[in-house]
């Protein structure tokens, strides 16, 4: 059986649409994959930096001797060498301290340690 120029040249119009569809799809899946690794990976970074925060506070809330409440602040950290610089979250959220017995956190993530 064989067709005639004109359906054979319309099969093959819809082939290359449903292919350009296909790759456009793909094209999409993958780049949504890969935004969120980089998500996942900010958030990684993010959690391990909070961790820092966290060990720092406890360290100086032990050897200052200091209550619950208190709330370190980053110079004090920073000067008694418990942290050699404060840390960053690479999203761009600010690290807020907190109190020695709450955990800190990031305006960005809202993640915890």
């Amino acid at each position: 059986m064989r067709l005639c120029p004109r359906k054979s040249a319309i099969l093959a119009s819809g082939l290359l649409v449903l292919l350009t569809c296909a790759f456009v799809l793909r094209y999409a899946y993958d780049q949504k994959q890969l935004r969120a690794k980089r998500h996942n990976s900010g958030v990684n970074v993010c959690r391990a930096n909070l961790r820092v925060i966290e060990s720092a506070k406890a360290l100086w809330a032990t050897e200052h001797k200091k209550a619950a409440n208190d709330v370190p602040k980053e110079a004090e950290i920073i000067a008694t060498n418990y942290m050699h610089e404060i840390v960053r979250c690479p999203d761009g959220g600010k690290y807020d301290l907190r109190a020695v017995a709450e955990r800190p956190r990031c305006s960005f993530h809202d993640v915890h340690p």
